[in-house]
């Protein structure tokens, strides 16, 4: 059950993730409020990055900010974390 809880977070998280990124862009280019960059890392920390990374690299948004990058880049890697330590606990029935 868990199991299936956590494949659609990561699932919702990627498809919000690269849609707000396309958002993201059309509102750049337009010069409209834009999106806040922390919904943006907090979508990663959900498990948004892999296809906010597609979706970035697509249509070169965000490719440029350094801090924009790394900050995304320590969300990802605490969601690997996180979903790493989910699955081998659910495998070794730690819950």
């Amino acid at each position: 059950m868990i199991e299936k809880i956590i494949i659609i977070t990561l699932i919702t998280a990627n498809i919000f993730s690269f849609l707000l990124i396309l958002i993201d862009k059309y509102l750049s280019r337009n010069q409209l409020r834009r999106i806040p960059e922390n919904q943006l890392f907090l979508l990663a920390l959900f498990g948004g990055w892999l296809l906010g990374i597609i979706g970035m690299t697509l249509i070169r948004h965000k490719t440029s900010k350094r801090s924009f990058q790394i900050k995304y880049f320590i969300s990802s890697l605490l969601n690997i974390a996180v979903i790493t330590l989910l699955f081998f606990s659910i495998q070794i029935r730690w819950w």
